[in-house]
């Protein structure tokens, strides 16, 4: 008796776990600045709802998310548990008219995926496909959030970062310029004086 009613909570664990197999019935993801708050999620019992995307794999266990874009420039992470290999995939449009931006598998099994997605329109509804690269669903879980990328501080010349004293020793600082937005400063008529070309 014992075991019959544990493979029954087995099986409505697993069930329950089928989530959102269809992009009609996707699962809200809210995107955060800063920190990644990640949601767990599972694959496990789900089917093919579109082909494989060029990221390759097999789409047979595919589940689907979406969220409304807080930045023009968007990261969406899959941490997948050991034996998993995530792949995602971004749209644009509605359920029926979908069109993909981006697809995402650098990372093999047990390797996070990252897709960054710029030139998102803000306040507009993205979908999110994930799925296992091989066949079946793997261990079937993962956790998985979206991070909006906030516009750098440092857009106008007023507000520039002040770079470390000149030194003989060459010492790197990483900045990046994902989500600017320009600063609408026109380019000095004296940078192409030297060659120096406005890229």
């Amino acid at each position: 008796m014992k075991q019959v009613l544990s493979s029954i909570f087995a099986l409505l664990v697993a069930l329950s776990y089928a989530q959102s197999d269809d992009c009609r019935t996707a699962t809200q993801l809210t995107p955060s600045f800063a920190t990644c708050n990640f949601q767990a999620g599972s694959s496990a019992n789900a089917s093919q709802s579109l082909p494989t995307c060029s990221g390759g794999g097999n789409a047979d266990d595919d589940i689907w998310y979406y969220f409304v874009a807080n930045s023009s420039s968007t990261s969406i992470t899959v941490d997948p548990t050991i034996g998993y290999d995530a792949v995602i995939q971004l749209f644009s449009g509605t359920c029926g008219s979908l069109v993909s931006i981006d697809c995402e598998d650098i990372n093999g099994v047990n390797g996070d995926e990252e897709l960054v997605a710029k030139g998102l329109s803000i306040g507009a509804t993205y979908y999110i496909r994930v799925y296992h690269y091989g066949v079946g669903s793997g261990t079937s879980t993962f956790n998985i959030c979206v991070s909006g990328i906030p516009s750098p501080t440092n857009n106008t010349p007023c507000a520039a970062f002040a770079l470390p004293n000149v030194t003989q020793s060459c010492n790197y600082l990483t900045y990046t310029n994902a989500g600017s937005l320009g600063s609408g400063v026109a380019t000095p008529s004296g940078c192409e004086e030297y060659g120096y070309q406005n890229s």
